[in-house]
C-alpha cells in the first residue's frame, strides 16, 4: 500500500511539474526559434532593399543623362561593376521580363519561376519579394522592383537574390542551443525533484514502517527525527506522544 502511495506521489508530481515544465520549454523554444529565423530573414530582406533603392537611386540618376534613354546599357554598367558578387546576386530583365545581364556572368535558368517578379508587376509599389527553393533545391530570398519611367510605364525590372543557407544554418545551431539549455534544465529540475520528492517519502516510509510494528505488537520502536523541517517537527511531536 505505502509502495502505491509513493509511487502516486512520484507520479503525480512527475506529470504536474515536470510535464508542465516541459511543454513550457517546447513553447519557448519554438517562439524563440520563429522569432531568430525572422529577425534574420528580416534582416536580409532589408539589405536587399537598401542596395536596391541605391540602385534605382543610380539609375534614376544615370537615366536622365542618356540621350536615347535605353535601360539596358544604363543597368549593365551598374552590374559589370557590382562589388558584392559573392554576397548576392543582380539580375536585370527587359519589358518582357527576360533576364539580359546577371552579376554572374552566367546564364539564368529560363525555367526557374520568379513569383517575385510577377509580384512586383501587380503591386502597387512594384516590388515583391519571394523566399523558396531554386531549381537545384537551394533556398534563396529573391526581391524584384519593377522600373517605371515618368509616366508609369515599365521600363525593365532588376532582381537581387541571395542564399539562405547559412542563415539557415546560423538558426538552427541557436536551436540546438536551445535544444540544449531546454534539456540541461528539465535534468535539473528532475534531479532536484527527486531529492525533493525523496526529502517527503523517506519520513513517510518510516513513519509506515514504524506503525506497521506498532500493529504487530513492537511498542518501543521509535521513529528518529533527521531534520527540522514540518515533517521532522510532526515525527518529533509522535515520538513524545509514545
Amino acid at each position: 500500500m505505502t509502495g502505491m502511495f509513493q509511487r502516486s506521489i512520484s507520479r503525480r508530481w512527475f506529470v504536474n511539474t515536470v510535464g508542465a515544465m516541459f511543454v513550457v520549454l517546447v513553447v519557448f523554444i519554438v517562439v524563440l526559434s520563429s522569432m531568430v529565423q525572422s529577425s534574420t530573414y528580416n534582416g536580409i530582406e532589408q539589405a536587399l532593399t537598401g542596395r536596391m533603392d541605391e540602385l534605382l537611386t543610380w539609375l534614376s540618376n544615370t537615366y536622365e543623362t542618356y540621350e536615347t534613354g535605353d535601360f539596358a546599357p544604363i543597368s549593365r554598367d551598374y552590374v559589370e561593376s557590382f562589388q558584392d558578387k559573392a554576397k548576392m546576386e543582380i539580375m536585370v530583365l527587359d519589358r518582357a521580363g527576360q533576364v539580359f545581364a546577371t552579376s554572374t556572368g552566367f546564364e539564368p535558368d529560363r525555367d526557374q519561376p520568379m513569383p517575385d517578379y510577377d509580384l512586383a508587376l501587380r503591386s502597387p509599389d512594384s516590388s515583391g519579394k519571394w523566399v523558396g527553393e531554386l531549381n537545384t533545391g537551394e533556398k534563396v530570398m529573391a526581391v524584384t522592383r519593377a522600373v517605371r519611367d515618368g509616366e508609369g510605364r515599365l521600363i525593365g525590372s532588376v532582381r537581387y537574390m541571395v542564399s539562405l543557407e547559412r542563415a539557415d544554418q546560423q538558426t538552427f545551431f541557436v536551436i540546438v542551443l536551445l535544444v540544449v539549455a531546454g534539456l540541461f534544465i528539465m535534468l535539473m529540475l528532475t534531479l532536484s525533484g527527486i531529492y525533493f520528492i525523496q526529502s517527503i517519502l523517506v519520513p513517510v516510509r518510516q513513519v509506515s514502517q514504524t506503525a506497521r510494528q506498532i500493529a504487530q505488537g513492537d511498542f518501543e520502536v521509535r521513529i528518529e527525527k533527521a531534520k527540522d523541517d514540518e515533517i521532522g517537527q510532526q515525527i518529533g511531536r509522535a515520538s513524545c506522544r509514545e
